[in-house]
C-alpha cells in the first residue's frame, strides 16, 4: 500500500513525462509505415467526360466556313449543292443536329445576308470574281 506522500510523489513524476512528452517531439520511425489494406475497394467516381472546346453553335461555325457560297446562293438547293461537293453528307449534318444536308442547307440559307446582285449591264470590276469564280468578261 502507498502512502499519501509516495503517491504525491508519483503523481508529479507522470506529469513531469507528460510535460516533457508534449514538448519533446516525437523521434522519427525507423521504416516507413506498413500501407494499410483497405478492406473493401473504394468505388471509384466516374471521370467527367473530355469536353472539346466547341462552338455553342455548330451551324454557325459551318457558315463561316461556307460564308461565299451561302452569301451569293438563290435557294437552299444550291447550298445543298455546294455542301455536297465538299464533302458534307447526310451523317455529318447529323453533326449539326439536322436529318439531312437539305435541312441544313435551308438553315444556312435562311441565316446568312444576301448580297445585293449587280444591276444588269453593270460589270464586275476589274480582277474580282464572278457569280462561278470566274473573272468578268474584259478584265
Amino acid at each position: 500500500m502507498t502512502t499519501e506522500p509516495q503517491a504525491q510523489a508519483q503523481a508529479r513524476a507522470e506529469t513531469h513525462a507528460q510535460a516533457q512528452a508534449r514538448t519533446r517531439p516525437e523521434p522519427a520511425p525507423a521504416q516507413p509505415p506498413e500501407p494499410q489494406q483497405p478492406s473493401a475497394p473504394e468505388p471509384q467516381q466516374p471521370r467527367p467526360p473530355v469536353r472539346r472546346r466547341a462552338a455553342g453553335d455548330p451551324v454557325k461555325s459551318l457558315l463561316h466556313r461556307h460564308r461565299e457560297l451561302c452569301e451569293r446562293a438563290v435557294d437552299p438547293l444550291e447550298i445543298a449543292a455546294g455542301l455536297e461537293a465538299h464533302g458534307i453528307t447526310d451523317r455529318t449534318a447529323a453533326r449539326f443536329r439536322h436529318r439531312d444536308v437539305f435541312s441544313l442547307a435551308e438553315e444556312l440559307y435562311a441565316r446568312s445576308p444576301r448580297r445585293e446582285p449587280a444591276p444588269p449591264g453593270t460589270a464586275a470590276a476589274p480582277g474580282t470574281a464572278g457569280a462561278f469564280g470566274v473573272d468578268a468578261p474584259g478584265s
